[in-house]
């Protein structure tokens, strides 16, 4: 009876220390970054329940540190899309010789539908000023699209005053869907002194003179908002 006891004895250590060392190499495991590693576990003991315990321990952070991971990713992906985006954006240099401009560029995200432009093309400057419907990488696209489009027809000497009728119709069979787009375009002739405002859908705009503060309403539709 007594080597009984010491045979159970020496099995129930063994078990004990098997169980500890295969716990230990867990954690040591887990340490060293192989966060797939999962400890065997058998019975129902204290010991099996803290290898279980260690093993839901590990799924939940390895699905933390995923989401971490994700996070981190998609915070340098949008960093990275707004750097694009600012590079979109011409500097306050641009526009030299159009009197006092100042700019103040502030989107709500990392990127957006918030959009300004410069151009000079047959003698003539063209500020366009935008937003997009919605925030963030969608709207940052659907702005793009519009740029693209805008810049595209200016280089081709169209008309201002077709600029943004025709930037509508591109922007329709581009496949724009749920998304619209607010533009203001203002066309600078420097040799008449003349100064012509186009809109669609955006806010207005407001002329500053000596004595007064006028605002000039211009009301229109969105580009993108309805077909044709």
């Amino acid at each position: 009876l007594g080597g009984l006891a010491v045979g159970y004895a020496t099995w129930l250590i063994f078990g004990t220390t098997r169980g500890i060392n295969r716990l230990s190499d867990g954690v040591r495991r887990f340490a060293e970054g192989d966060l797939d590693f999962r400890i065997r576990s058998r019975g129902r003991d204290e010991l099996a329940q803290l290898m279980t315990s260690f093993n839901r321990m590990a799924e939940s952070l390895q699905a933390y540190i995923g989401d971490e991971v994700s996070r981190a990713e998609q915070k340098r992906e949008l960093e990275l899309a707004y750097r694009l985006q600012n590079r979109l954006l011409p500097p306050v240099e641009a526009f030299a010789g159009l009197g006092k401009v100042s700019i103040h560029f502030n989107p709500s995200k990392e990127v957006g539908g918030d959009y300004y432009d410069y151009f000079h093309q047959d003698g003539l400057d063209y500020i366009l000023i935008g937003d997009a419907s919605g925030h963030g990488l969608a709207a940052s696209i659907t702005m793009a699209m519009a740029k693209a489009a805008v810049s595209s027809l200016l280089y081709k000497s169209v008309s201002p005053s077709q600029v943004l009728p025709q930037a509508h119709t591109i922007l329709q069979q581009a496949g724009l869907v749920e998304q619209f787009v607010t533009l203001q375009l203002v066309c600078v002739d420097r040799q008449k002194r003349t100064l012509k405002l186009f809109n669609a859908g955006h806010p207005p705009a407001y002329l500053r003179t000596s004595r007064e503060i006028r605002t000039l309403r211009l009301d229109s539709f969105p580009i993108g908002i309805f077909a044709g």
